[in-house]
């Protein structure tokens, strides 16, 4: 029997299942890198989003204590519980514990924000 120096079919299936499985592993973790991307880019958005409704409140949004809610359009919505901490002659204290979800991420943050007693609107 005669032999090329090339490969047999034995070997080219095993060279070609082998290039298959890490194609294949590296496709699994490009995809899931690529969905984790996605996902921290819409918590960032939410925690943006959060973070100016907990700015306006007490400013351009009445603080009192209580429920207050408000909605980002279609992709979510906000609410914000508020309890007043500490009241003295000077100043108001208050935790606000705002949740927030935009685009199916959510987030929590929780606040303290003094003010005198005559700015919380």
């Amino acid at each position: 029997m005669n032999r090329d120096d090339g490969f047999s079919l034995l070997e080219t299936l095993v060279g070609l299942t082998l290039i298959a499985l890490v194609a294949m592993l590296l496709a699994e973790t490009l995809g899931t890198g690529i969905f984790a991307s996605g996902r921290a880019e819409r918590s960032a958005e939410a925690m943006s989003a959060a973070r100016s409704v907990l700015a306006e409140l007490g400013v351009s949004r009445p603080l009192r204590a209580g429920e207050m809610s408000g909605d980002f359009g279609a992709s979510g919505g906000w609410t914000a519980t508020v309890s007043e901490r500490i009241r003295t002659d000077l100043l108001v204290s208050y935790d606000i514990r705002l949740d927030a979800v935009l685009g199916g991420s959510g987030v929590t943050l929780d606040a303290v924000k003094t003010v005198p007693p005559g700015e919380s609107r």
